[in-house]
């Protein structure tokens, strides 16, 4: 029988409680949850949103972010709120109307909605949500350039998603705890929170696997 200390652990969202030392990465598409008041509450993301009001509870900046989970989130905010721009009708109205958009022509996202006021009221949205917590964020680089980033290049498969596979590689250089809703996002080496049922079903095959 294979020892299991050496898989991954993974937990539900619901059982972790803030816990001295214990440092928390999470995945853009949990970071959007927590900043998308323009959109509704999904009810599968609450157990998130839970944690993060417990660890804000707790009062100890304890979640790590750095540089490339920041820009994800922020362009993936703007693109949701473009997205719901683009499709209002008195956009196409409004645009035709000013001749920036000709018969027949496509809605731009750097074109056309960059620059506006609801471009400009997108961000101050979310930079005030980000004022609310950025007490609790921790940022942290480990030598990127040097080490991570080009021993991902020569490892990078034909199924990986970049930042997926930088996330891991970055907790494990700090010790983090991945807190994660993406399906197609295993953990694989470091610890994981996480509601999402498949990724709940690979876990307890790896388990039944070692024990083999």
């Amino acid at each position: 029988m294979a020892d299991e200390a050496h898989l991954p652990k993974i937990f539900h969202p619901d059982t972790i409680q803030p816990a001295p030392n214990r440092l928390y990465f999470f995945d853009a598409n949990v970071w959007l949850e927590l900043f998308s008041p323009i959109l509704s509450r999904r009810n599968f993301m609450q157990p998130y949103v839970a944690l993060w009001q417990r660890l804000q509870a707790n009062g100890q900046p304890c979640v790590v972010a750095n540089a490339v989970v920041v820009s994800e989130v922020v362009n993936r905010f703007l693109r949701l709120r473009f997205d719901i721009w683009r499709d209002a009708p008195q956009t196409a109205i409004d645009l035709k109307a000013s001749g920036e958009l000709h018969a027949g022509g496509r809605i731009e996202y750097k074109r056309h909605f960059r620059g506006t006021q609801v471009y400009k009221d997108a961000m101050d949205l979310f930079l005030a949500a980000w004022d609310e917590i950025s007490w609790l964020v921790i940022f942290q680089e480990h030598e990127v350039e040097s080490s991570i980033v080009p021993a991902m290049l020569r490892r990078y498969g034909k199924q990986t998603d970049f930042n997926d596979k930088f996330y891991v590689e970055f907790c494990k250089a700090h010790g983090l705890w991945l807190v994660t809703h993406d399906g197609d996002f295993y953990a694989g080496g470091i610890n994981a929170i996480t509601a999402n049922v498949n990724i709940m079903a690979h876990y307890e095959e790896m388990k039944r696997r070692q024990q083999r």
